[in-house]
């Protein structure tokens, strides 16, 4: 939705200038509306179970927002002094640094989730191998009355 605001909005300045300055920080604001809907709709689609963890999410996720909207504010006012190549000027260079903004925060997904289980299946699934290796080892000596330095000459 936030997406179709903005196409909207380029349309609007583009066609019709007196309509867009007259809109002026309304077009913006729909936007940003519309994302904070998508964050509470996801907050619904992850179905988080008590209040206390909503009320967290959305104090994150209105801190993460206010962070991203403003490393985007300063860095474009950094850009408006800047010497930009005439085509990237505008709309090229804000979706530059919306996707590598994009790219940053997307590193972030996965440092606490789901980290936890693979190490532990796998740790218990060597430990189970070992132990198995141990009784077999321990059978066969039984069996064989074969010294530990000959099965490991075997195995070589």
């Amino acid at each position: 939705i936030a997406t179709m605001v903005q196409l909207v909005e380029i349309v609007v300045e583009k066609f019709s200038p007196a309509l867009y300055n007259s809109l002026g920080i309304f077009l913006p604001l729909i936007a940003v509306n519309c994302a904070i809907l998508g964050g509470s709709l996801f907050m619904q689609s992850r179905e988080i179970e008590t209040l206390g963890l909503a009320f967290n999410y959305g104090v994150s996720s209105g801190i993460g927002w206010f962070l991203a909207i403003l490393a985007i504010a300063a860095i474009r006012e950094k850009i408006r002094y800047s010497n930009v190549p005439a085509p990237l000027r505008g709309l090229g260079i804000t979706f530059i640094i919306t996707g590598l903004m994009g790219i940053g925060f997307q590193s972030f997904g996965g440092m606490l989730t789901g980290g936890d289980e693979a190490p532990a299946a796998v740790e218990e699934t060597t430990a189970e191998k070992i132990e198995e290796s141990k009784v077999k080892v321990e059978e066969e000596l039984d069996e064989k009355e074969i010294s530990y330095n000959d099965l490991i000459k075997e195995e070589e």
